[in-house]
């Protein structure tokens, strides 16, 4: 709006001027909305910056809360069990179980590489 009124004061200015100064008032007219313009283009250019590095913290902060969920509920089910086992049965069920643990851990890893 204020740039609005700065070109409608200066057309008028321009009618009423003398042609040397009308030329000038133009010339420092269209300098300002050039200027103007190249402000806008910066601040388009800063918010969409940040738009995607707000999406990408909020994809992180995601990530590192399933990250961390999913570490809670592995040291609630691994590091408070008994692994004491008696029969070779549940001896070859608790290795499947760790093999399962071990891939899932393994692809964790894939992601925390990606996240840092």
């Amino acid at each position: 709006p204020s740039l609005n009124s700065v070109n409608e004061v200066g057309k008028k200015m321009k009618t009423e001027a003398e042609p040397e100064f009308a030329s000038r008032i133009e010339a420092e007219l269209k300098e300002l909305n050039v200027q103007w313009e190249h402000i806008c283009q910066q601040a388009y250019a800063k918010k969409a910056a940040l738009k995607g590095g707000l999406d990408k913290t909020v994809s992180l902060r995601k990530d590192l809360s399933e990250m961390h969920e999913w570490i809670t509920q592995a040291e609630e089910e691994y590091l408070e069990r008994d692994f004491e086992y008696k029969t070779p049965d549940e001896l070859q069920k608790a290795v499947e179980e760790l093999k399962r643990a071990k891939e899932e851990a393994m692809q964790k890893e894939v992601k925390v590489k990606l996240v840092t």
